[in-house]
């Protein structure tokens, strides 16, 4: 799916979640320590970096740690922050709770969207000055690495899958053009 939205548009901006650091988990897992060295940890991300149009988005926080679930592009705040909540207004708002308490320490400046990804719902609302996004999923739940969500207990619900596209303009992301696309 990332080659054919590569296709489609001229930048692709993309964040590692808990899903894509299995491989790295399993390696660190299974291979001996001395063995370490001669593995590639970041196998996910070297093949990412095959695309040219993509960028895997990490968040440098003020003291100069680097975060891979937050990720600031002007006034828009993209995070893959693990709560989750059967409301998914209710996560959204918690979401963006934390979002300003933890501020400073992040290094984040004013903002007036958030797109949360882990929730692996769609749909838009606006709480306060902010608009909050649940970015559907990019993935096939037919491939046999997703054989989680079928795991027999019909938790939550089904994964809604698709992307959300961004619109630019005077220099900020705009939210009213911007929109979530299903599959």
């Amino acid at each position: 799916e990332l080659i054919k939205l590569s296709r489609l548009y001229p930048k692709i901006y993309l964040m590692l979640s808990n899903h894509d650091q299995r491989f790295k988990k399993w390696v660190f897992d299974n291979v001996p320590t001395e063995m370490l060295n001669f593995t590639r940890l970041n196998l996910v991300e070297d093949l990412l970096r095959l695309i040219p149009n993509l960028t895997i988005m990490k968040q440098t926080s003020a003291s100069g740690r680097m975060i891979d679930y937050i990720y600031q592009y002007k006034n828009l705040i993209i995070t893959h922050i693990e709560k989750s909540n059967k409301d998914i207004t209710k996560t959204a708002q918690e979401i963006v709770k934390d979002l300003y308490k933890w501020k400073n320490t992040l290094g984040l400046k004013n903002f007036d969207m958030v797109i949360q990804a882990h929730n692996h719902q769609s749909g838009r609302v606006k709480w306060g000055d902010v608009w909050i996004y649940q970015s559907p999923c990019l993935i096939d739940i037919a491939a046999p690495s997703f054989d989680y969500v079928f795991n027999g207990k019909l938790q939550g619900n089904p994964p809604a899958l698709g992307y959300t596209s961004l619109v630019i303009e005077d220099n900020k992301i705009n939210p009213h053009k911007s929109q979530i696309v299903d599959f």
